[in-house]
């Protein structure tokens, strides 16, 4: 068996973010034969741990199929040390094919055990009012092997919700590596690798055995470098430090002014994003109710402004009464004054006051008072205050329900 083993410079650092001890992590990815464990073997597993402050990726091929069982052993008894196993898409492929190999070869006082796709936290009533697919279930931290007492953090899962990203048409860690504006050397595929140590195993060439440790090399320092796209996972999550600004602007093609936020980020893009949210509810089906642009560590969201009339509806009705032909509720220590015959007991519906001006949307009745077209309405519209602009920080969770409306 080959063993080979090189430093890794400028590691990313967001351990503490992915809730993970860098001394207590392995990231590891294996290479096999093909996908059925049963007529397929391993023959090649990476890993990458700290060793002394410095990061190390160390590589087991075996020469020979035959070899299998020892490369199992070794790769096993190296994982003993760290309470943390951390790979890409690995709870669905290396995982199980690692603890199937581990009980062919009855290993099985070190097998991987299997991971949980749920988070068991609890979420807020904000989030989980905003967030409605199963983006919004998969967890963002580590989820405990169930008999080794081990955490395995699923790179793939956790950063599933960049599906959403506006061109981003793969999850592939090579397409994520490159939103991640990192090139990876090899250009091999995993048929390649099968091939090639179908050919090595017969050869021993070593350009062969060359191009398949770079292939598992650039598998292991791209994952690495997926670690920065944690600043979309916290947009996701509707995360960032605050809101620096809030204001009202308007140009020559608004009918009337747009409200505009600035939003601090915890951490920088990798690179530009751009996008809307739109509501089918909106005066204008299908018009944007919110753009919103990052850059670096800021991020801005305009609100365009819609000029109409809409309703407040009082949450106590039946202290209400409805009058008709003003179209509108008064309470019943005002209605007392007004003959019954112009008056009627206000029901849900009906216990509302009109009013006129410019309205901003938004998802949820974050910011009061809440105005709707009607009481039925899904769309909540608010109008704007002052006060915004003095404590911008009022738009906080209308700002964390729009990054993870996007999200999910």
């Amino acid at each position: 068996m080959i063993k080979t083993t090189s430093p890794i410079p400028d590691f990313p650092d967001f351990h503490e973010f992915y809730g993970y001890t860098p001394e207590n992590a392995l990231f590891f990815d294996i290479e096999t034969t093909g996908l059925s464990h049963k007529s397929a073997c391993v023959f090649l597993i990476g890993t990458i741990h700290l060793e002394n402050g410095t990061w190390q990726l160390t590589q087991y091929l075996a020469e020979h199929s035959s070899e299998e069982k020892q490369l199992l052993e070794t790769f096993f008894t190296d994982t003993l040390p760290y309470d943390t196993l951390i790979h890409f898409n690995g709870s669905t492929f290396d995982v199980p094919f690692l603890n199937a190999k581990a009980n062919a070869y009855e290993l099985t006082g070190i097998s991987l055990h299997g991971v949980s796709g749920k988070s068991s936290g609890q979420q807020s009533s904000e989030k989980s009012a905003c967030q409605t697919s199963d983006a919004a279930d998969v967890p963002f931290s580590t989820h405990p092997f169930a008999a080794a007492e081990k955490n395995s953090l699923d790179l793939y899962r956790t950063l599933s919700v960049l599906r959403h990203l506006p061109g981003q048409e793969s999850l592939k860690q090579s397409a994520l590596e490159k939103l991640a504006g990192w090139q990876r050397t090899d250009t091999l595929t995993g048929k390649h690798m099968v091939a090639m140590f179908h050919s090595f195993d017969k050869t021993q060439d070593p350009e062969l055995l060359r191009l398949m440790l770079l292939h598992n090399h650039d598998d292991l320092v791209g994952m690495t470098r997926l670690l920065p796209l944690a600043a979309y996972r916290i947009l996701a999550d509707g995360d960032f430090d605050c809101v620096r600004s809030c204001s009202l602007c308007i140009d020559e093609t608004e009918a009337a002014p747009h409200l505009e936020a600035e939003i601090q980020l915890r951490l920088p893009l990798p690179a530009p994003l751009s996008f809307s949210l739109s509501c089918d509810e909106f005066p204008v089906s299908g018009a944007p109710v919110c753009d919103i642009i990052v850059k670096n560590s800021t991020a801005r969201l305009r609100f365009p402004g819609i000029s109409c009339e809409l309703k407040y509806f009082f949450p106590d009705y039946k202290n209400y009464c409805y009058l008709p032909l003003e179209d509108q509720a008064i309470h019943k220590s005002v209605a007392s004054y007004i003959d019954k015959e112009y008056r009627v007991p206000a029901k849900a519906a009906t216990c509302y006051t009109r009013k006129s001006g410019t309205f901003y949307w938004q998802p949820q009745p974050f910011l009061s008072p809440d105005f709707r077209a009607s009481f039925d309405a899904k769309a909540h519209f608010f109008a704007y205050n002052e006060e915004f602009s003095q404590h911008p920080n009022l738009l906080a969770l209308l700002i964390q329900c729009c990054f993870r409306r996007f999200f999910s």
